[in-house]
């Protein structure tokens, strides 16, 4: 039981030989697989991104003078292999453990692709940033975060004008979504004790944090306007922040970064998302307080998670988000090459749509926003259609996956079906696969 449940709760499902692989020391198989994530180099960087939409923006205005057009799907077709290098890297990893702290890292640091641009940009951020930085310091992470060209756009900071600045009179003015954003959603949360004032405060001194789209480096595409920022010492929080230019937003991210509330925040998520939609407290203050020691070394709080043995109790239970069930279906059913149309129809369908969250908080990570009768009815149907690829017994399958956590009743179901493809949805619609 305890090999199933390293695979399918900490990682994205067992793919054949790992249950055998983690049987000896689960705890030891899923700290192993803390590795960092590389994703193929063949499609473009954020500043390379960066530099085709520029590129591509200059060819525009060229066309419109000559009255002439310009295809304007490269966005899409970009976002379409960015989506295909994740998933099969997802799908086959040797690693998922540390593809599933990915997919949590991205998804609490939520970007939608909702224009064309941000098709480009969003995956980006996933890729260069949250897998580089998904196992170190929380601060770290925050920072890079914040000055990537997918949340600073996705947010509008690029828009975002200091109202005594150089720049004020192109009547621009200032824009709070970042800001808030940071505090509610990213460190300490909606209850993390801030006022509106703070979110003004901080605002302003994100004044000027902007993309460098002439010349981005190899380490990105931020760029500090100077001429965009509100002058003046900020009062944050309680503390006065001097004006220092791009350090006076950094010094007050920083604060957030390292406040108690931001580590009970977070680790209550992380725990939420890995053992139980009701967090054990215990599970949460050992992560706390290994946050608190460590200074946010996000490795060291998962690590503490993973050793604690109340994240380990059969009693608590996940249902699986659309992603973690497709993937875990692909994995499990061995087919490590997927077709695109399935995984994009599939989850379009299920409505987990890779950047189509309708909020920055993200897409919800609970039993009941995925449970609904509409919802389970897209399961059966993208399940019937994926095992049409299954032409082995399904039994085999089911122990390969769920080892002896499969009940009898399953496994009679299974046997009884009259072709390996109904038995194969059967397993894959089981309470055994569908929880995690």
């Amino acid at each position: 039981m305890s090999s199933v449940m390293a695979t399918n709760r900490f990682g994205l499902g067992a793919k054949r030989g790992e249950l055998r692989a983690a049987a000896e020391d689960p705890k030891a198989w899923v700290k192993a697989q803390l590795v960092p994530i590389v994703f193929s180099r063949e499609l473009p960087s954020t500043a390379e991104a960066v530099k085709l939409l520029a590129d591509f923006k200059k060819q525009k205005r060229m066309a419109k003078r000559k009255k002439s057009t310009l295809p304007e799907d490269f966005q899409k077709d970009l976002f379409k292999r960015y989506l295909t290098d994740y998933f099969q890297l997802a799908i086959a990893s040797d690693n998922s453990v540390s593809m599933r702290l990915l997919r949590f890292w991205t998804n609490h640091f939520s970007v939608a692709a909702r224009t064309p641009n941000m098709q480009v940009l969003a995956p980006t951020l996933q890729r260069d940033v949250i897998s580089r930085h998904c196992l170190g310091k929380f601060e770290d992470l925050l920072l890079a975060v914040t000055q990537h060209p997918a949340m600073l756009t996705y947010l509008d900071n690029v828009y975002s004008i200091g109202p005594n600045s150089a720049a004020a009179k192109k009547n621009r003015g200032l824009n709070e979504n970042l800001a808030r954003e940071v505090m509610e959603l990213h460190t300490i949360g909606v209850n993390g004790g801030y006022q509106q004032t703070d979110v003004t405060e901080l605002a302003k001194a994100l004044t000027g944090w902007s993309i460098n789209t002439q010349s981005p480096t190899v380490d990105g595409a931020f760029q500090y306007k100077g001429w965009a920022h509100e002058p003046g010492t900020r009062r944050f929080r309680g503390k006065k922040y001097a004006d220092t230019g791009v350090k006076q937003a950094t010094d007050m991210l920083k604060s957030l970064a390292r406040d108690p509330a931001t580590a009970r925040f977070i680790c209550g998520k992380l725990v939420r998302h890995f053992v139980n939609d009701d967090p054990p407290p215990a599970i949460v203050n050992a992560c706390v307080k290994r946050w608190q020691q460590t200074d946010g070394d996000l490795r060291a709080v998962f690590i503490t998670l993973v050793e604690h043995p109340g994240a380990w109790d059969p009693k608590h239970k996940k249902f699986k988000t659309p992603e973690e069930f497709v993937i875990s279906s692909f994995r499990g059913l061995r087919l490590l090459k997927p077709k695109e149309r399935l995984v994009a129809r599939g989850l379009a369908t299920m409505g987990h749509a890779p950047y189509k969250a309708e909020s920055p908080e993200g897409y919800g990570d609970i039993q009941q926003d995925w449970d609904g009768s509409a919802a389970l009815m897209s399961r059966i149907e993208w399940s019937h259609e994926i095992t049409r690829y299954v032409r082995k017994s399904a039994v085999k399958f089911a122990q390969n996956m769920l080892g002896n956590s499969v009940s009898q009743r399953t496994l009679t179901a299974i046997e009884r079906a009259e072709s390996s493809q109904q038995g194969a949805t059967l397993l894959l619609m089981s309470p055994e696969f569908q929880w995690r």
